[in-house]
């Protein structure tokens, strides 16, 4: 054993108090201090931003160990309009390896903005490489687009939402969305699959849903399944597929729509009306770029009332036969209402035209579309593949201001405001004629 000179051993102390205590200290000291900077919230929202294509807002951000952080307040919005998409109260973020584990307490959709949604992860994933990512949260509230006038739609409250994804050897990427609807009954699970179609360029996403027992509100495809509008607070169950291009989008459609209002489906009119609640079975329904394709399935109505006019313009406009129960003319105006027992049919749409066949209980007549103290009211109709023009007639009754149908009167309208379905009153527009001179005099 030898022995050290005093000034190398006071040399080595001080090294390796410098090596053991020192910098240590001022390593723990700085990453405290850059972990608590003031800006770390901006900088944040940036990263993010540029990341994702989302606008970000962080309301603070704290780091519970090493590789684990907690962000409070979170709000992604679209980076164009700056309209909300989703908000967190609280969200942990963990990276162990390639995987990265989320869990929020809770988390909010804006169901206006779902397809703008899609549309976002569309452009992440073609841009970037995702790592596998596992998200849970306690619950997920999703809100409704705000309506004009009227009641207001409540939120659509689920629980237990749950996203794995995986990376497959051939590189198409997938994510698995599962979520439990409570309320009455026992909580029923609904899944979401998410494909992502590599073999595309750019590629496009495909979306799988399958509701199981569960019924969820038609309100959700508003902005996805073209007419799903006209459906009120409708519940359905059943399944879609949707694939999610830059170019176009499309999907196919099947289940059972529970609910659904007719006045609502069939549209607003001055002069013509039906309601009562129906049940729509879609057997088969695609679209693509917002236009439907083909639809087919079977409608029922039971004790709902029809004006008088719209009977009358349905044998006008779609052929279709009176019955012996079918009320005749009469002064009292055109929106006389008439009462029934029931309303059933079933319909193909396509490229071809609309096949509508007669399916109501009526007796020994057959092909009874609408019946009345178990007698024919209105049969089906005579011919089969009828001009979709001959529905649109139908639905939306000439106003005074109908226009032609000609190119050159398309391009001309398209660049003018669109009049309303219930044209003004005679006096009112005189009214506002009036006013209009009097303060160009002035």
């Amino acid at each position: 054993m030898f022995l050290l000179h005093e000034t190398t051993r006071k040399l080595i102390c001080r090294w390796a108090f410098v090596a053991l205590c020192v910098v240590p200290t001022c390593s723990t000291v700085a990453s405290a201090l850059y972990s608590h900077r003031p800006w770390r919230c901006a900088d944040l929202q940036r990263q993010l931003s540029q990341r994702y294509h989302l606008q970000a807002s962080v309301g603070a951000t704290c780091s519970v160990r090493p590789g684990v952080s907690r962000l409070s307040d979170l709000r992604l919005s679209d980076l164009r309009t700056a309209e909300r998409l989703a908000s967190l109260g609280e969200l942990q973020v963990q990276r162990t390896g390639a995987k990265l584990l989320l869990t929020a307490d809770q988390i909010e959709l804006e169901a206006g903005q779902l397809g703008t949604m899609t549309r976002a992860l569309e452009t992440l994933l073609a841009e970037q490489a995702v790592p596998e990512i596992e998200f849970r949260a306690d619950r997920l509230t999703i809100n409704p687009a705000p309506q004009t006038g009227g009641n207001q739609r409540g939120p659509l409250r689920l629980a237990k939402l749950s996203v794995r994804s995986a990376s497959p050897p051939e590189g198409n990427r997938r994510f698995w969305i599962q979520f439990e609807k409570t309320g009455e009954g026992e909580p029923s699970e609904i899944h979401l699959v998410i494909d992502e179609l590599a073999q595309t360029n750019p590629p496009q996403l495909r979306l799988s849903i399958d509701t199981q027992q569960a019924a969820l509100p038609v309100w959700l495809l508003t902005e996805i399944v073209p007419g799903a509008g006209r459906c009120g607070d409708a519940q359905w169950t059943g399944t879609a597929q949707i694939e999610q291009h830059r170019a176009y989008s499309q999907g196919e459609l099947l289940g059972t729509l529970e609910a659904v209002p007719m006045s609502q489906l069939v549209g607003a009119s001055e002069t013509q009306s039906i309601k009562g609640q129906a049940t729509l079975k879609l057997q088969k329904l695609t679209w693509r770029n917002g236009r439907v394709e083909q639809a087919r399935g079977v409608l029922k109505v039971t004790d709902g009332s029809v004006s008088h006019s719209l009977l009358t313009a349905a044998t006008e406009r779609m052929f279709c036969v009176p019955g012996v129960a079918f009320p005749k003319a009469t002064t009292s105006g055109t929106l006389q209402s008439v009462a029934f027992d029931e309303l059933a049919c079933s319909f193909r749409l396509s490229e071809a035209g609309i096949t509508i066949w007669g399916t109501s209980h009526s007796g020994e007549t057959r092909g009874c579309l609408i019946s009345r103290d178990n007698r024919p009211l209105l049969l089906q109709p005579r011919y089969v593949e009828l001009p979709v023009a001959q529905l649109v007639q139908l639905l939306s009754q000439p106003a005074t201001s109908w226009l032609p149908a000609t190119l050159e009167a398309q391009r001309m309208a398209g660049a003018l405001p669109l009049p309303s379905a219930v044209p003004n009153k005679k006096q009112e527009v005189a009214s506002q004629t009036t006013t209009d001179k009097e303060g160009v005099r002035r």
